[in-house]
């Protein structure tokens, strides 16, 4: 039903016109009045206006999520694997932590710097997946074998 606020026709007047709309096609007059038949109309749009809120609300959140995912510009992974994943790492003022998942062949990781000093990781531990390498502040190629014959390499730029 249309809403009659837009037009200049004063709310008794279309009681009185749907009334006689009714009588002439030979049905009995509403027991409601115009009014009461408006508000009823808002009160069935209003949880469709609030769900159309909600679903805006939702497609701006996918929109956004992305950013919540940045990425690291200090770490980059270069080459991927299909048996082993960096799940997390975090750069430290003295050491870069590395958490691995997967079947890491941890006793040939090792990182090389730009002038060709190997580094060896200070701490590993493959049941929980950790790999603590030392930092002093430098560019790092990282190594991650896999068990496959795979292997992940991944930069850490210069921490400046």
């Amino acid at each position: 039903m249309a809403n009659l606020d837009n037009y200049n026709l004063d709310k008794s007047k279309a009681n009185d016109m749907l009334n006689n709309i009714l009588d002439s096609c030979n049905i009995p007059p509403s027991s409601e009045n115009i009014e009461t038949i408006m508000m009823k109309k808002k009160l069935e749009r209003k949880p469709l206006v609030i769900l159309l809120h909600i679903a805006v609300l939702f497609l701006i959140l996918v929109v956004l999520s992305p950013l919540a995912f940045k990425e690291d510009p200090n770490f980059t992974v270069i080459k991927t694997s299909k048996t082993v994943v960096v799940a997390d790492h975090v750069l430290y003022d003295d050491c870069f932590v590395l958490t691995l998942s997967g079947a890491a062949d941890y006793k040939n990781i090792h990182a090389a710097k730009y002038d060709g000093a190997l580094i060896y990781p200070d701490v590993i531990d493959e049941t929980t997946g950790l790999v603590i390498f030392p930092y002093k502040g430098d560019a790092l190629n990282i190594y991650i074998p896999t068990n496959s014959g795979e292997c992940i390499q991944a930069v850490l730029n210069e921490n400046r």
